[in-house]
Order: C-alpha cells, then structure tokens, then sequence
C-alpha cells in the first residue's frame, strides 16, 4: 500500500510531467529509496514503502527560484498509514519546524527581515487552512516562499554569530590554471591558503604509454606554491573515470586493475612524500563514475586497496574519500553517469554517496577524511546545512572538495525555450537544472549571496576543516562558475570570498582576547 502526492502551482492546476517525475522519496538520513509510481490525473502513485520517509520534488517556488523542495512531516516523516498528501502545503510546514531547530540550535536576535519571513510564512498557512476557495493554493505557496527566505536567513545570522572553537578552516582552490607571473597566481596567493593540484593519469600525468608519468604540471604549480607558503593537495589518485583513465588502463580486468591502483597511488605519494600532505585518494567510486565495470563489494575493495596504499607510503597523510552528487538523487531513478555494468543486474540497489560511506565504514576501510563536491546544488540552504550534518555524524572531519556555482546564463541550447529551462534534463546531472533566488538565470549577485551564505553556514559546524572552490576563473568547469571573469575582472563573489577570510581573522583574532 502507497500514497498519493498532490503538487500545484499557486493558481490550483497541475505541475508539469517533467515535475511530477522528479518526485521521489527518501528516509530521514536522506537515502534516496527506490520506488515505482505513476501519474494519474495530475497526482503522483507511489508504491507501497518503508517508513518514515522524506518526499522530494523539483518545483518552481513563487518569488524564489526552481529547486529541490522537501516535505518531511514535519520531522517525523510520513508512513504507510498516509494517504494523500498535499505537497506544497506540507513544504511549508516542513520548513517552519526546520526554523524553530534552527532557532533552538543558535543563540542571538534575528533580523527583522527574517521575523517578517517567518511571521508571513505563520500566517499564510493559517490563510490557507480557511479554506478561502483557490485562494488556497496560493497561500500555501506563499508560505513555502516565506518559509525558505525566513529559514535561510535565521541559519545565515545565526551561524555567522557563532563563536568556533576548532581553528582548523582551509579555504582552497584548484590551482590548475597557474602560470608564472600571470595575474592569476597574484590573485590565487592573496585569496586562498589551499591549493589543489592535478593528478589525473589521462589529463594531467599524461600518462599515454603505462609507466611513464609526466609531472611537470604538477612539479610547477608546487614549486610557486612552496614559495607563497600555500598548502597543497593531490587530487585524484585513483578515478576510473573517462576523464581520467588512459587507454592502457581501459578494460582491464578485476586483478590488474588492483595492481595499477597501487602501482599508481604508491608512486604518487611517494615522490611527493615531504611536499604533499593532503590528498583525494580516491573519486567518486560509489555508483557514478565508474569506466570499468566492478561490483559494489569490490568498490569497497578498490577504496581500501588506494587507501591503504597512500598509508603505506605516507603514514602522515591525510586520506580523503571525494563524493559527488551527495544527495545521491541518481539513485532514485536507477541512474548512473558511465552505464557500463552490463554484468550486473539492472534491478540492484545503488550506492549513494551516503551508503558507500556507511559499506566503508562496515567493512573498516581506513582513511581520514570524508570529501564532498557540491556542484550547482538548488537546494534551500537549510536543507544543505542538514545533509552535511547527517554526513557530520560518521564521525570524521569533512572537506567541501569541489564547489562550483553560476553566475549567468550558460546555456547554449533550451529544451524549452519558453520556460527557459536548462537543457541538462532531471535524468541528466541532477544537479543542473534549477535556479537558486531567481526565476530564469543565475547572476554575478546571486552566485555572490550563495558563497557568503554556504561558507558562512559551514564555517559553523565545528568538524567542516576546508572548503574549495573549483574554477577561479571563467569559463570554469560548471561553465561561468569562477570568480573572476575570463577577461581577468573579478566578480562580486571575489571579493564577498575576500570579506569572508576577513570576518574569520577577527573572529580568531577576538576569541584569542577573550582567552
């Protein structure tokens, strides 16, 4: 037995197809599940489930964007004793009990832009609950609306008001663009104190012919950042991904690919032993990216096999485990980025990026760090502040890996241009079709409130060590995602980056006085 989703617009009639498709379902540690469901009349039948459950869908929200909107009844989760459920209606709800934990959490006043946006959110649904005929529907949006604006600014203040006792936040950038005396090194040296360094076999090392690696790259990026006292990082060792993988390494089988893993990884961190510390052992292993086709069990195996492998040839090292697409909505449809798994069966659960974590963790895979990209992630930022804390409770310190947002319009070709909606679909990336506090397109401004925003809300939870911006200058690997234009000028979000550091040095500098 199963329920019925019904989701609106604010005039009373339907979402669109596509909408109702991006419906799914996960548990309260935001576990996509795998669910069957159909469409009848506008509502959306889903299969009978394990309960609690979190319901997600993709959806334009009045007067603030087209996102990932969750409903979670209000903390407990709906069951099987459910029935119908109004979506809109119980999103709103959702998000004034997500502001009250917020506001449990975190000491100090709120702004009286964030009161007026919970009040209206209050008493719009009040309105809504009159029954006032259609009208109905539109309260209920506007109280979703309100709700997201007024919970995202209460997390905001109050996490920039919290006073953080671990001193350990990095603040890093892929340094592939390096050259000697550009603008981009003065730039780079002033902004960030981490740099990633690139260790892709294919692209990087160049490795065209097997056992013959060129780190020329790499030696020269290194060389400046020793001289600007600029840490560093390795990134990837090991990423059996088509991006990554040269010929040699393509279509070998289990017991070769093991032995090249180690090969590779042991060379690495061996030549780099005194100079490189931090490093992303592995990437994305979990059911995405992988170019060979390998079981879960041995997804498992190929993580202890590179991890243990680093140890061994740098005992110092700090391992991180890099994940992608960390809600792991892919999951839900059954998707995966490289469908090269023909010997599995097609029916089998995915890993999410979660539940590879969790078969880390049970079979005593050793590394020290759990890495996270979040690429163009249109979710509400509340909604991002609770995953990371579900990620939180494993246990190890976090680093945001991989960041990358939009500042404009980036697209080339619309799947519809009258809605003006990306042409990268739901059953695509995932994480590329939605709008963050606008209607059509991302700008230099909102890409600027989402950075001051997202690092100030995880410069507040303790165990979050570092965060990295990918691409620092256009046209960036999530295309317009740098801070600075391809023409050399930066962008707001340069210098909202530069206000932050400034705003954690007196933070230190007043936590050190009061001590």
């Amino acid at each position: 037995m199963g329920f019925i989703v019904k989701l609106t617009k604010a005039d009373g009639s339907n979402v669109s197809q596509k909408e109702m498709d991006s419906l799914y379902l996960s548990d309260l540690q935001f576990r996509p599940l795998r669910k069957k469901k159909e469409i009848i009349d506008g509502k959306v039948h889903i299969e009978g489930h394990s309960s609690p459950v979190i319901i997600h869908a993709m959806m334009p929200v009045m007067d603030y964007g087209y996102i990932w909107v969750t409903a979670d009844n209000q903390g407990e989760g709906y069951s099987k004793e459910d029935t119908e459920i109004d979506f809109v209606r119980e999103a709103a709800m959702t998000r004034l009990v997500e502001i009250q934990n917020i506001l449990e959490s975190y000491g100090g006043e709120l702004s009286s832009e964030a009161s007026a946006h919970i009040s209206a959110c209050e008493e719009y649904l009040q309105l809504a609950e009159k029954k006032h005929g259609d009208k109905a529907y539109e309260f209920y949006h506007r109280a979703l609306s309100h709700g997201l604006w007024g919970g995202e600014l209460a997390l905001f203040e109050r996490s920039k008001a919290y006073k953080r006792s671990n001193p350990v936040f990095m603040l890093g950038c892929a340094a592939f663009g390096y050259e000697p005396g550009s603008d981009y090194a003065a730039r780079f040296e002033k902004t960030f104190d981490l740099a990633t360094l690139p260790f892709y076999l294919k692209e990087a090392l160049k490795e065209e012919k097997r056992g013959y690696p060129n780190y020329d790259w790499v030696d020269k990026i290194l060389a400046w950042c020793k001289e600007k006292g600029i840490r560093t990082k390795g990134h990837p060792l090991w990423w059996n991904h088509v991006a990554s993988t040269p010929e040699w390494l393509m279509d070998v089988d289990w017991e070769t690919m093991k032995k090249e893993c180690i090969r590779t990884v042991k060379r690495s961190v061996e030549r780099y032993r005194n100079d490189i510390q931090i490093w992303d052992v592995v990437n994305e292993v979990h059911d995405w990216s992988n170019l060979n086709p390998i079981s879960q069990d041995q997804m498992i195996e190929i993580t202890r096999i590179a991890c243990d492998a680093a140890r061994e040839s740098n005992p110092d090292a700090t391992l991180i485990v890099n994940n992608c697409l960390p809600f792991g909505e892919y999951v839900s449809q059954g998707l995966e980025a490289i469908k090269c798994n023909s010997n599995l069966k097609e029916d089998r659960p995915l890993f999410s990026p979660y539940t590879y974590l969790e078969a880390l963790f049970e079979n005593n895979v050793e590394f020290d760090v759990i890495g996270i990209q979040l690429y163009w992630p249109t979710r509400d930022m509340v909604s991002i502040s609770r995953l990371l804390d579900e990620y939180l409770k494993f246990g190890k310190p976090i680093h945001i890996t991989e960041l990358g947002i939009c500042s404009g319009d980036n697209h080339t070709d619309w799947a519809d241009p009258q809605s003006k909606r990306t042409r990268w679909p739901l059953d695509h990336y995932l994480y590329g079709d939605g709008i963050w506090h606008a209607e059509w397109e991302w700008t230099e401004k909102i890409q600027a409130d989402w950075l001051e925003q997202f690092y100030t809300m995880t410069y507040s939870k303790e165990n979050i060590e570092a965060l990295t911006w990918w691409s620092f200058y256009d046209p960036g690997y999530v295309p317009l995602s740098g801070l600075i234009r391809k023409d050399g000028v930066p962008k707001e979000s340069y210098y909202r980056l530069h206000a932050f550091r400034d705003f954690i040095q007196k933070r230190i500098n007043s936590q050190r006085k009061e001590h």
